[in-house]
C-alpha cells in the first residue's frame, strides 16, 4: 500500500445502462482507478437510505477504498444517472437525477481535519450544483495542500461565476477540449488554438498546470515549464464512459508519487485507452491486466 493518500470529493452513484446497474460518479471512478493503482484513495460523499446506497457502500467497502465520511442521507435517495450510449460515435449522453442524497454533503470539522492530512483533494463541477454540497467543498478547500480540479461540465448543473472560482482554487485543472473551448469563450473574445486558450487560461487563473484531454487523439500537459503531449492508443472501444476519470487516475498516480510528468502521461493515457476497451467507469480488472495491454500495445 502507498503511503501517499487522495480523497476524492463529490457525486457518487448508479450509472444506469441498458444493460444494467453500475457504481459511477466522477470522483468514485478516480478513486477506484487511483486503488488500482496502488493509492490510498478514499471517497467524501452521500448516499440514501436505500438499497440502492446500502449496495454501493458495500461495492465500495469491497474495492478498499475507504467511506468514512460517505454519510446515509435520510431524506433523499442515493444518485442515479440514466446513461444513454451512441453505439456509431461512441459518445455518451447523461440524464443526471436531481435532488439526490450527493446534494447534501454537510460539513464536519473531523471533514477538515481528513483533508488536511491528505497529499492530494479531487473535486468536480457537479457537486457544487446544490448549495449545501459547495459549501462543504469551499470548506474543504481551503484546508487541501495540493488541489486537483476535474472540470467535468455537465449542464445545466453549472454556471461561468461556479467554475471560474473553482479554477481560482485549483493548483491541477484538467479539462476536455469541448470545455477548453467554452472556458475561455467566456474570458476572451475571440476565438484561440489549444496552446494559446491554455496560455491565457493559465495566466487569467494563475494556474501552474494545465491537463487536457481529447479523447482518442491523446492528451497535453501543460506544466509550469515544459508541454508534453500523447498521443492516443488505437483500441476497439467498448465505450468512454469514465475514460477521462480513468486519464487522471493514472496521471496522479504517478505525479503524486513524485515521479517524472512524461511517466505520469505515460500512466494516464496507458488507462484511459484501456478503461474504453471495457464496459461502464469501474470495470474490474487487475495491475496484471494493465501490464498485458501495454505490452500488446507496445508501450
Amino acid at each position: 500500500m502507498s503511503a501517499k493518500k487522495i480523497i476524492c470529493y463529490g457525486e457518487i452513484l448508479w450509472d444506469r445502462f441498458p444493460s444494467g446497474l453500475k457504481p459511477g460518479g466522477a470522483p468514485l471512478n478516480v478513486a477506484y482507478h487511483l486503488k488500482k493503482m496502488g493509492i490510498d484513495s478514499h471517497i467524501i460523499s452521500r448516499v440514501g437510505k436505500d438499497m440502492l446506497g446500502k449496495k454501493l457502500l458495500k461495492i465500495i467497502d469491497e474495492w478498499g477504498i475507504s467511506h468514512e465520511f460517505c454519510r446515509v442521507d435520510e431524506n433523499y435517495p442515493t444518485g442515479e444517472v440514466i446513461s444513454k450510449v451512441d453505439t456509431i460515435n461512441n459518445e455518451v449522453n447523461y440524464e443526471i437525477i436531481a435532488p439526490v442524497a450527493w446534494d447534501f454533503i454537510t460539513k464536519e470539522k473531523a471533514q477538515e481535519i481528513y483533508v488536511q492530512r491528505a497529499d492530494a483533494f479531487v473535486f468536480q463541477s457537479l457537486t457544487g450544483r446544490n448549495d449545501c454540497s459547495k459549501k462543504t467543498l469551499y470548506a474543504l478547500l481551503e484546508q487541501a495542500s495540493y488541489k486537483v480540479f476535474d472540470v467535468n461540465l455537465r449542464p445545466p448543473f453549472y454556471t461561468q461565476t461556479l467554475i471560474k472560482d473553482l479554477m481560482k482554487n485549483a493548483d491541477l485543472v484538467k479539462m476536455n477540449l469541448a470545455e477548453l473551448q467554452e472556458v475561455i469563450s467566456w474570458i476572451k473574445s475571440e476565438s484561440s488554438v489549444e496552446n494559446d486558450a491554455v496560455s491565457y487560461i493559465k495566466e487569467h487563473f494563475k494556474i501552474d498546470k494545465i491537463l487536457i484531454t481529447k479523447g482518442n487523439n491523446g492528451a497535453t500537459y501543460y506544466a509550469m515549464d515544459a508541454t508534453y503531449d500523447r498521443s492516443g492508443i488505437a483500441v476497439k472501444v467498448k465505450d468512454t464512459v469514465g475514460s477521462g476519470d480513468a486519464f487522471l487516475a493514472g496521471f496522479l498516480s504517478k505525479i503524486i508519487e513524485g515521479k517524472f510528468a512524461d511517466e505520469a502521461m505515460d500512466q494516464g493515457t496507458l488507462l484511459g485507452a484501456f478503461i474504453t476497451t471495457k464496459e461502464g467507469a469501474c470495470p474490474d480488472y487487475s495491475f496484471e491486466d494493465l501490464k498485458t495491454f501495454r505490452h500488446k500495445h507496445q508501450i
